[in-house]
């Protein structure tokens, strides 16, 4: 997280940068049992 804003405060204070500029997947997948799902529908 800390990386990420570096980059954007370093892309000349606009707050984000170009558009041609490579982007970091902060993506995250998360995987849920059914069962969790069942529970979290009960309560």
């Amino acid at each position: 997280m800390e990386r990420l804003q570096r980059i954007f405060s370093g892309a000349g204070g606009m707050g984000h940068p170009p558009a041609d500029s490579p982007l970091l997947d902060s993506s995250e997948q998360v995987y849920i049992s059914s069962l969790a799902l069942l529970k979290m529908l009960k309560h």
